[in-house]
């Protein structure tokens, strides 16, 4: 990435979404910014107590173990490749209480609120000529009690609360990061209830789009992160991913 351009992306990206740090290293980039509308609303190895979601048992709380499992690997979904990305546990904090559950969406690790069970993440990048430059982000989370539950109303309200924007610092080499934009998209047709926003991330005057969905599946979270750092504008949230990884999750609370 030889531009001015490129490098503030980079330095974006990684600040914000941490996981893909090692993903952006290898890509190249270039410039733009997009967007949808709507909201869709609801219609193995695991720890033998069951979540809760409005009284009723939600199914097994999913240890590490099973999430790590439980992950989309290479050859699952075409086009794609893994590029796996380790990272210290990370915990963004909001500048605006109301906003937190959106800075959650950057957090890599279980401490966010309310805390998960347990927590596993895999990276992928577009390998195919209609994905090139796309990078997504897959991290699968389990919950105590209503804990998945609350974290989707979590972010339908801060999408609400927090339209103006909102910063947030604590993140990847200690970034201040702004978010321009908040905006609710369509949400994934796909688990027990999604909720999907797209954010505009700002840093030394770039801004980058990300889309971020999440979608729970009984007492268990699969959030997706998605940009595109070869055309930013073509950012959108890849279904095929979305579908294959929620499937395999169910799949695996159900045994």
């Amino acid at each position: 990435m030889g531009s001015s351009v490129g490098k503030s992306r980079v330095l974006l990206v990684a600040a914000a979404v941490a996981p893909l740090l090692a993903l952006t290293a290898a890509c190249g980039g270039s410039d733009e910014a997009s967007g949808k509308d709507a909201g869709k609303r609801p219609a193995s190895s695991a720890s033998p107590e069951a979540g809760e979601q409005d009284g009723k048992a939600a199914g097994p709380v999913l240890d590490e173990a099973a999430l790590k499992k439980a992950l989309l690997a290479d050859g699952e979904v075409k086009g794609y490749q893994v590029a796996a990305a380790d990272q210290e546990p990370l915990t963004p904090e909001a500048d605006r209480a109301e906003c937190r559950p959106l800075a959650d969406l950057t957090a890599y690790g279980t401490g966010r609120t309310p805390r998960a069970r347990a927590f596993a993440s895999q990276g992928f990048a577009g390998s195919g000529q209609e994905t090139a430059g796309r990078i997504v982000s897959v991290s699968l989370l389990s919950y105590d009690g209503d804990g998945a539950a609350r974290t989707v109303e979590g972010v339908r309200s801060a999408i609400e609360a927090c339209g103006d924007g909102f910063t947030t610092s604590g993140n990847n080499g200690g970034e201040t990061i702004r978010y321009t934009a908040v905006e609710e998209i369509e949400a994934p047709e796909s688990g027990d209830e999604a909720v999907a926003v797209k954010l505009v991330g700002e840093a030394e005057g770039t801004e980058v789009p990300m889309h971020f969905a999440v979608v729970r599946s009984g007492a268990s979270l699969a959030q997706f992160m998605s940009l595109n750092i070869k055309s930013p504008s073509g950012a959108s949230m890849p279904r095929d991913i979305v579908t294959a990884q929620v499937d395999k999750l169910a799949g695996a609370a159900a045994g």
